[in-house]
């Protein structure tokens, strides 16, 4: 049986890309067909010296144009996954958290998070303990900005942390996860219900 995979799964953006690829192309090869065919269909019903420019006029091109406009919102959700794919955790440093986190605490991966002029790709992302913690390899994170968005994105929804922080360094971060887990730490529905709107606010 194919594994199904999920929004903020390991390695969530890449396969996501390769789908909206996918989705782009036909997306915009349905109203070309469409438009084709109209143009086909008119040039058989009418006289020989009938120009497809002449025969481009019919219900069948307005269909085609108006299937472009679902068409274009799908390119740029593709150019957004493709200009942020590279935010992600390499195999190397997912293998290193499934071998600390033996109590399989939710952990999600692969989050790219934006504000109104900022971006936050977040490539892996725990709550436990009324703490949200992230781990990033941008260069130029802007920490105190996303530590603000977070935190407002959490008050609209009734929802809150004890504290948010993200680190730069993984061996910090990947310590935290092992100190859950040597406690046996457990998750609660709230820190459930934060992931979920992390997930949700994620591309």
């Amino acid at each position: 049986m194919k594994k199904r995979y999920f929004k903020c799964d390991f390695g969530y953006l890449v396969r996501q890309t390769k789908k909206e690829i996918i989705k782009t192309i036909i997306y915009f090869a349905i109203p070309v067909a469409i438009f084709i065919f109209g143009i086909i269909t008119t040039m058989m019903r009418t006289p020989d010296d009938i120009s497809w420019l002449t025969a481009r006029y019919n219900i069948l091109t307005l269909a085609a144009v108006l299937g472009l406009l679902p068409a274009s919102r799908q390119l740029i959700s593709m150019l957004m996954f493709i200009k942020n794919k590279k935010h992600h955790l390499d195999d190397d440093k997912y293998g290193r958290i499934c071998e600390v986190n033996v109590n399989d605490l939710r952990i999600r991966y692969d989050l790219f998070m934006t504000s109104y002029d900022k971006t936050y790709p977040v490539l892996s992302m725990i709550m436990a303990d009324d703490v949200l913690l992230g781990y990033t390899e941008k260069k130029d994170f802007a920490y105190e900005d996303f530590y603000k968005h977070i935190k407002s994105m959490l008050a609209k929804n009734g929802l809150k942390a004890g504290s948010v922080k993200v680190f730069d360094d993984f061996e910090k971060y990947l310590g935290r996860i092992r100190v859950y887990n040597e406690n046996k730490t457990v998750q609660t529905d709230k820190d459930r219900e934060v992931m979920r709107l992390m997930e949700n606010l994620s591309l």
